[in-house]
């Protein structure tokens, strides 16, 4: 049941990358998505996939200026020291935690 659920936080996540990326809806994604995001991540720790989106999602914020509150007040700086450590074999998840940081 956990594993559906990581597939299914997985697929969501892959979507609002995709969203953020394209720069839909980023000021709803900055101020409600971000603490959600950072929230499933700390349930889903182990799963690389979700990890990698979120790294993605939170680097695109990092662009823009007006967002570095959330990106702090969230937790996604405290996040991403976490993946730090726990993904650090992972070169190319590495290499966007330490670009997004």
């Amino acid at each position: 049941k956990n594993m559906d659920n990581e597939h299914i936080c997985a697929h969501l996540f892959s979507v609002f990358a995709l969203l953020v990326r394209e720069g839909i809806a980023l000021e709803i994604l900055a101020r409600e998505g971000l603490y959600i995001f950072t929230r499933a991540m700390q349930i889903h720790l182990n799963c690389a996939n979700i990890a990698a989106f979120l790294v993605e999602i939170i680097g695109q914020f990092s662009y823009v200026p007006q967002y570095a509150c959330d990106i702090v007040l969230n937790g996604s700086v405290k996040l991403l020291f976490q993946l730090l450590e726990s993904y650090n074999m992972n070169s190319s998840l590495l290499a966007g935690i330490l670009q997004t940081l």
